[in-house]
């Protein structure tokens, strides 16, 4: 049962740090003027800094 709630958290976990992703990429990503690749990009750079952040 411990095995199944610790699964359950990191699923969850995961889905949130996904939806963060998400919403970086639309909300902040697409609003740079810049190359499509380098939105992406920074998007996703700023995607792992808040999951950086979450860890700590």
């Amino acid at each position: 049962m411990r095995f199944a709630v610790q699964a359950l958290r990191f699923a969850c976990e995961l889905a949130a740090l996904w939806f963060l992703a998400q919403w970086f990429l639309v909300q902040w990503g697409w609003r740079l003027d810049a190359a499509l690749w380098l939105r992406v990009l920074a998007a996703g750079l700023a995607a792992l800094l808040a999951a950086g952040a979450w860890a700590i």
